[in-house]
């Protein structure tokens, strides 16, 4: 399993983007897990909503209002039911002060998914820089055992060494 230096290129290129994208992704799934569990519900003002709220390719944002700031989220849980200048409920941490989620927002597919990406990641690294110095039995090949063969001098050694060593002569020396 040798791999060409084009390839062993092209798979150390893949294997960067996928930990540069997951490891982009982690520090934000990771604050709005912590927001999810220990976040408090605060009431925000809509200020703006997009036309195409309901859109399924993109989720448009939403523009809102909280401590006099002004802050958007991509729509999603029932904010498209409401109209500008409605109240709404979000979940929120002060010590993040730009992400805000939505109540009965779920985030297990999302982080696993980035986990999914840092692994792949990983192995494509691994596959394309470590291939070489795994064993043969790793590598998926088949070495044959071929025993040496042996001169009748070396036969006659091995056997007198063996009849010298075993447990029958030393019984009958003692």
């Amino acid at each position: 399993m040798n791999i060409s230096v084009k390839n062993k290129v092209i798979l150390t290129a893949i294997g960067v983007f996928f930990l540069f994208v997951s490891i982009a992704f982690l520090p934000r799934d990771i604050k709005e897990y912590e927001i999810k569990q220990k976040g408090e519900i605060v009431e925000i003002t809509i200020l703006s909503m997009p036309s195409n709220c309901r859109s399924t390719k993109w989720h448009p944002k939403v523009s809102f209002i909280y401590k006099d700031k002004v802050y958007s989220k991509g729509t999603g849980w029932g904010i498209c039911d409401k109209q500008v200048g409605d109240k709404f409920l979000m979940k929120h941490l002060d010590k993040y002060e730009n992400i805000f989620v939505y109540p009965k927002e779920h985030f297990t597919y999302r982080f696993l998914s980035t986990i999914g990406l840092l692994l792949l990641g990983l192995y494509t690294l691994v596959y394309a820089h470590a291939s070489q110095m795994l064993p043969y039995w790793l590598k998926g090949e088949k070495k044959e055992y071929t025993p040496k063969r042996l001169t009748s001098e070396e036969m006659l050694k091995r056997h007198l060494a063996h009849r010298e060593n075993s447990p029958r002569k030393k019984k009958k020396d003692k």
